[in-house]
């Protein structure tokens, strides 16, 4: 089997990366995240603000832990908050390897040998327990062999229309899926039904992250210095917040679809941006993926630099923080669709494939049956009407779940 110049490409860049012996011997928690999976920045250091928020409050509880960024991440050590460790070459050697052995499933071959490399991390670390963001079927299936525990904490959207979580993981090989799965809510826990039936956990622990604004205490360091840093000065009206997507061309299969913003959005926002407060957030992954400038660089051209129109202060703090300032939402699917409705702010959903049979069908459907979600045309009268005519409501949907105990049970097993 030829090895691509793609794959000797990405061994070269990685030849100066640690190997797994500089891992620490003996942690009761490994924690693994990827690069696109820090959307916040703390004191410098890219911060995961889900995994993150778990790894403090393990600390709390007094357990030791390590991180692990999955390849291929540039976010390790010093970069990133807790010093994560790098396992990028041995990633790149094992791919190799497994072009140069292949025979029969190439697939497979390409998930064994990565889940040797896991094997490898995990024999060295001698973890109780394994978190992480969305777990590949390699570290399920090297967890599973080895007897270790390994949790997949909720990051984004699941539910009924999520293939990954409804059918791929449910149809696949038993190794290649986690132990348990911590849930914000029970829409996500309900999704996991078929996996609860098979012996699997199925939690509802609430959202970390939010939970550290919702429930503050005074003493979490990173909420109060958030709280406590500048604040954007809004005109006293309406403030919209429109969240950001990626990848929606290749999800729709669509090449024409838009790319960044809806033409009628961008209209709706230029025509009332001396009447409103716009708050453009672009998503993780358009901030850490390498597209940021171009981003930005349609931003501008889009809206200028007058009006009330801003995405440096959305995009750069907490989310929290962002939607206990707003009144709407806008998006197209985007999963602050939930987060929004915890604080009974309503989204208005810019796609027609929420109808029955569409790839949409599944998605909010809670959200959209209480009212906090509606659809509405990409047109810009339309969208303005919406906003127009809809107000932030008192009573969110907020689940606290009970996130320390069950952390503080399922390590200490």
């Amino acid at each position: 089997m030829m090895v691509s110049a793609v794959s000797l490409k990405i061994l070269l860049r990685t030849l100066g990366c640690p190997g797994v012996k500089a891992l620490p011997s003996k942690v009761d928690v490994l924690l693994v995240r990827h690069d696109l999976d820090c959307g916040y920045s703390y004191n410098g250091y890219a911060y995961s603000h889900i995994l993150d928020s778990i790894s403090d409050v393990l600390g709390k509880l007094g357990k030791t832990r390590c991180t692990v960024a999955t390849p291929y991440s540039s976010l390790v050590g010093e970069k990133a908050y807790g010093s994560p460790f790098c396992i990028n070459r041995a990633y790149a050697l094992a791919t190799i390897a497994a072009k140069l052995k292949f025979c029969g499933d190439r697939t497979r071959q390409n998930i064994y040998a990565k889940k040797n490399v896991w094997r490898t991390v995990i024999k060295a670390v001698s973890p109780k327990v394994i978190i992480g963001i969305a777990p590949g079927p390699e570290l399920c299936w090297a967890a599973n062999e080895m007897a270790v525990p390994v949790y997949d904490i909720q990051h984004g959207v699941i539910n009924d229309g999520h293939a990954v979580y409804k059918y791929v993981l449910r149809d696949g090989p038993d190794e290649y899926v986690p132990t348990g799965f911590l849930c914000w809510d029970s829409t996500a826990a309900d999704t996991l039904e078929w996996a609860r039936a098979r012996g699997k956990e199925v939690h509802v622990v609430g959202n970390p992250w939010f939970q550290r604004f919702i429930h503050r205490k005074g003493n979490d360091t990173l909420v109060e210095d958030a709280l406590s840093g500048d604040m954007l000065d809004v005109i006293e009206k309406k403030t919209i917040l429109v969240t950001m997507q990626w990848g929606l061309r290749e999800f729709f299969k669509d090449s024409n679809y838009y790319e960044f913003l809806p033409e009628p959005l961008i209209q709706a926002i230029n025509k009332s941006k001396n009447k409103y407060n716009w708050l453009l957030r672009l998503h993780p992954v358009q901030v850490r993926s390498g597209i940021k400038g171009k981003v930005v660089s349609f931003l501008e051209r889009s809206f200028g630099r007058e009006g009330n129109v801003f995405w440096e202060w959305p995009t750069s703090q907490p989310l929290p923080q962002v939607l206990a300032k707003c009144d709407l939402h806008i998006t197209d699917c985007g999963s602050t669709t939930i987060e929004a409705s915890w604080y009974g702010i309503p989204t208005a959903l810019l796609n027609n494939r929420y109808v029955s049979g569409e790839v949409l069908a599944d998605y909010f459907v809670p959200e959209r049956a209480c009212g906090l979600a509606v659809c509405v045309p990409q047109e810009t009268s339309r969208i303005l009407e919406w906003v127009s005519t809809h107000e932030r409501v008192e009573a969110g949907t907020w689940v606290c779940g009970n996130l320390h105990d069950i952390l503080f049970d399922i390590v200490s097993d």
